[in-house]
């Protein structure tokens, strides 16, 4: 059965803001392109989230945009260090209905009947909207 995760998006203000970040930080696994994110407790529930689960981002107290989780990997940053892990995640960002969400930290597990529905999908921006339409989209829901 799918679980998916939680996790917040820090210091960050809106969904353009958020794909900007992300642009920054894919790398490439097996000659794929994803989106890295460092854990250093391994999800227990490893085998559910791998079978179609997602990692939901909190932005703002809200729960915003959804990546499909690829794969979960050792990381190896060094010999003394204990053990870490990256959760590997499709550079595409799914746009969910909002959902406001306590802060906390690091991640947690969201059962598949609690996860939002899709509204669609968004392209990471290579700039912001023009001032004027900018409000629009927030009140809409849409940055």
């Amino acid at each position: 059965m799918t679980i998916h995760l939680l996790k917040p998006a820090l210091k960050v203000q809106d969904l353009f803001e958020f794909s900007q970040r992300q642009k920054t930080r894919w790398m490439e696994h097996e000659g794929e392109l994803v989106y890295p994110v460092w854990t250093s407790r391994k999800p227990a529930r490893e085998e559910a989230l791998l079978d179609g689960g997602s990692l939901f981002w909190i932005i703002k107290k809200q729960i915003r945009v959804r990546q499909n989780v690829l794969a979960v990997v050792p990381y190896e940053s060094g010999a003394d260090e204990k053990p870490s892990y990256l959760i590997l995640c499709s550079p595409e960002l799914i746009r969910v209905e909002p959902v406001r969400k306590k802060p906390f930290q690091g991640w947690r597990y969201l059962e598949a009947e609690n996860a939002p529905p899709d509204i669609g999908r968004i392209m990471a921006m290579d700039e912001p909207p023009p001032p004027e339409m900018e409000k629009d989209l927030r009140e809409a829901g849409l940055l």
